[in-house]
C-alpha cells in the first residue's frame, strides 16, 4: 500500500553519526515519518470502522429479510464509496 503523502523512509545507523547535529537531524526526520505513519494508521482505522459498520448493517438487514434496505445500503455504498468503475467488475475501485 503506497501513499502519495507518505514521507520517504530512511533508515539511519546512529553509530555511524559523527556529531550531535547529524543525530538531531536524523531524529527530526524519524519523528516526521512516525507522525505521517500515525496519521495514515488513524485514517485506515477510520475506514475499517466505517466498512465494518456498513457490513454489519447489511448482514443484519439480510438476516431480517429487509431486502429493500440491503439494496438501498448497497446503492449508497456504490454512490459514495466507489471512485472508479471500469468495464470489468474485477476492476472496481
Amino acid at each position: 500500500m503506497s501513499s502519495h503523502n507518505a514521507p520517504e523512509r530512511t533508515h539511519v545507523d546512529p553509530d555511524a553519526m559523527d556529531n550531535m547535529d547529524e543525530l538531531r537531524a536524523a531524529l527530526h526526520r524519524a519523528n516526521k515519518q512516525l507522525h505521517a505513519l500515525e496519521e495514515r494508521l488513524h485514517a485506515i482505522h477510520g475506514s475499517l470502522s466505517a466498512v465494518s459498520a456498513q457490513l454489519a448493517r447489511l448482514v443484519i438487514g439480510h438476516m431480517q429479510g429487509h431486502h429493500d434496505f440491503v439494496l438501498r445500503e448497497l446503492d449508497g455504498i456504490v454512490k459514495h464509496q466507489v471512485m472508479c468503475v471500469s468495464k470489468s467488475p474485477s476492476e472496481v475501485h
